[in-house]
C-alpha cells in the first residue's frame, strides 16, 4: 500500500479563489472554488471564446514508493446550439479531457487516476473553455468547477 501524504498547503497558487481541506491522516483533499467559471453569451459579451485556469503545486510525502491517487473535478456545463464547451484536468502530465457538445445542461464529475514513480508534489491544472459560433445571436456557454477532489489509493502488492 502506498504511503503517500498531502502537505497542508501549496507552494503555489495561481489564485487565492479557492479553499483547500487536507483530511487529518493527510491522504486526502478538497479543494473548493469561489469563482471557477467561464461564459461566453452572445446578449452579453462580444468574445466568441472565453477561458480560465487554475494551477496549483502541493507537497507530497512519497518515500520511495511509486503513488496512485484518484482526482475528482466536479462542476457543471450548459451549452446551447452553437456553443460548446472543455474541462481540462493535468496532473504532473497525465490528463484528463471532456467535451460539453451543444445541447448540454448537466453537472458533471470529471476523473484521472494520476500513477507514477515517487515524486514530491502534485502539479494541478484545470483549464475551462467555453465557446459559440461568433454569428450565432443566441448561442452561450458556461463551464464551472465547484471542487476538485483527490485521494490516495492502496498501491495492488
Amino acid at each position: 500500500m502506498s504511503q503517500a501524504t498531502f502537505g497542508q498547503k501549496p507552494t503555489y497558487a495561481s489564485t487565492e479563489s479557492f479553499d483547500i481541506s487536507v483530511s487529518e491522516d493527510q491522504r486526502a483533499f478538497t479543494l473548493t472554488f469561489s469563482d471557477m467559471q467561464t461564459v461566453v453569451d452572445a446578449g452579453k459579451s462580444s468574445a466568441p471564446v472565453a477561458t480560465r485556469t487554475f494551477s496549483l503545486v502541493l507537497p507530497l510525502e512519497s518515500g520511495y514508493e511509486a503513488v496512485q491517487i484518484a482526482f475528482a473535478v466536479s462542476g457543471f456545463a450548459l451549452a446551447s446550439q452553437g456553443a460548446d464547451g472543455y474541462a481540462v484536468l493535468s496532473v504532473n502530465g497525465q490528463t484528463s479531457v471532456v467535451h460539453f457538445p451543444p445541447e448540454t445542461d448537466q453537472e458533471f464529475v470529471q476523473e484521472l487516476v494520476f500513477e507514477a514513480a515517487p515524486t514530491v508534489e502534485c502539479r494541478i491544472s484545470l483549464f475551462l473553455l467555453a465557446e459559440r459560433e461568433f454569428a450565432n445571436s443566441l448561442a452561450a456557454a458556461t463551464v464551472s468547477a465547484t471542487s476538485i477532489d483527490a485521494e490516495v489509493l492502496p498501491r495492488p502488492v
